[in-house]
């Protein structure tokens, strides 16, 4: 099955679309990758909003990443959000946006962002001799 993931974050946009086969190694394979550079973070530390600019990209980027994904045969299309999102208090107008162009984002908890990036990192690595805490 054919699933895609996109991360909205800070600086970029990126796209992963990968065949998962379970019980197979390795389970899954890159089919595409794609990183956008949008910026939706520009200005926040010194306003606290999101720029309507920086949306702009964004929401662009989200559905162009969203099509590429269905055409590349995705089954499933899951879109999440990090630090920025948490940050602006303007993030909910932007997830509506986002919701309305038909990429519908979850923010992601800075505990659930580490642990993302924590069990990607372990993915990608070959299977330690005697184990991961060995």
């Amino acid at each position: 099955m054919r699933v895609a993931t996109i991360d909205c974050g800070t600086n970029t946009v990126l796209l992963l679309v990968a065949e998962v086969r379970p019980g197979q190694t390795p389970r899954t394979i890159a089919i595409e990758e794609r990183l956008e550079i949008t910026r939706l973070g520009q200005g926040l530390d010194q306003s606290g909003v999101l720029r309507e600019e920086a949306m702009l990209r964004t929401l662009a980027a989200l559905e162009s990443h969203a099509e590429r994904a269905r055409a590349l045969g995705a089954a499933q299309v899951v879109a999440v959000g990090t630090e920025s999102l948490r940050a602006a208090r303007n993030s909910d107008a932007f997830l509506a946006r986002a919701a309305a162009a038909g990429v519908p984002l979850r923010v992601l908890s800075g505990d659930e962002e580490a642990w993302a990036s924590f069990r990607s990192v372990v993915a990608s690595l070959p299977p330690p001799a005697g184990g991961l805490w060995s």
